[in-house]
């Protein structure tokens, strides 16, 4: 049997892949691979009848070709890749935790188009346990990264940037507060303004955080988003070319697990959660994309009555939210 965090931390990155090859498939087909903004109005939404996608299928099979894999952390430790991020220059970019060293850091490594990957560079850099990075990459090719960091007795969510040809700023505690924080997620709007989602333990029950930086200004207070009653956690948020932001989590006051939707319009409030999943079983690990055409597709796991914890034994649903 698998931890919990174990099996959300696989299917998340299950849901992720699929979601990017559904979306990947529908540009092809439609011509608008091209297109790095996509087109969106909010108001009123629906989401599409929830769809089960079928096992050992791969729904961009007729337009992605993979790679042969290659190991780029090549260490004697334990690695595990948290996030990849592509620049304006189709460079790529990715962080990863690592043991080598004898607890979990954080590393980085790039490869520009064409070229070959960079040797792997210790981002965290300190004697605390370090894990789930997450990276982003604004318009002017700055880095941004997140990750959670063990001080002792409970977790904060680290921050650290880098410009394009410049070095890693000193990483700094954006959450530091008295509670447990842990899985950030993090958007960039169009302005390079940053906006990061976490768990957090601090109001009691498990809720999600949020924080935003402006351009060249400083992190703004934590606050609860929404302030819905149950336990809230792991959250994933996506940016539309309005810089309206979307948000998918889990939350239990139902009674089990349930996927929940919100958005916020720039400058505006976080709407009322909407249930996505609706489901009488557990619903976990989502996850959630936009597509060129302003589409936003989101995907998670639930287990059948009876099967929760048991690997390979859950299915990975999906949903399209779309807008009038």
């Amino acid at each position: 049997m698998l931890s919990r965090n174990a099996m959300i931390g696989a299917t998340l990155a299950i849901a992720f892949l699929l979601l990017a090859a559904t979306v990947a498939t529908a540009l092809h087909q439609d011509g608008l691979a091209d297109n790095p903004w996509p087109i969106y109005v909010p108001s009123d939404f629906q989401h599409s009848r929830i769809g089960r996608i079928p096992p050992q299928s791969n729904p961009a099979s007729s337009a992605i070709i993979w790679s042969t894999p290659v190991n780029i952390s090549n260490s004697a430790g334990t690695s595990r890749v948290r996030c990849p991020s592509i620049d304006l220059d189709d460079a790529l970019h990715v962080v990863w935790e690592d043991d080598s060293s004898g607890n979990y850091e954080i590393y980085y490594i790039t490869k520009p188009t064409g070229g070959v990957w960079s040797t792997p560079a210790n981002i965290s850099n300190n004697s605390n346990a370090s894990q789930r990075a997450v990276i982003a990459t604004d318009t002017e090719g700055t880095l941004h990264v997140l990750w959670d960091d063990w001080n002792p007795g409970y977790w904060d969510i680290f921050y650290t940037s880098k410009t394009s040809g410049g070095t890693w700023s000193s990483p700094i505690n954006i959450s530091n507060n008295s509670g447990w924080s842990w899985s950030a997620n993090l958007a960039v709007d169009s302005k390079g303004g940053l906006h990061a989602v976490w768990t957090d333990t601090t109001f009691g029950n498990w809720a999600i955080l949020y924080a935003s930086k402006p351009k060249g200004g400083a992190w703004s207070s934590p606050i609860v988003v929404p302030n819905n009653p149950g336990g809230s956690e792991w959250a994933a948020i996506a940016i539309d070319n309005n810089d309206t932001l979307h948000m998918v989590w889990e939350n239990d006051a139902s009674g089990n697990w349930e996927i929940l939707y919100t958005n916020k319009p720039k400058g505006g409030s976080w709407s009322m959660p909407v249930n996505l999943s609706n489901s009488p079983v557990d619903s976990l690990g989502a996850a959630i994309a936009i597509d060129v055409t302003g589409t936003i597709h989101a995907a998670w796991f639930e287990y059948p009555p009876g099967k929760w914890g048991y690997a390979g034994q859950g299915d990975i649903l999906s949903t399209v939210i779309k807008f009038h």
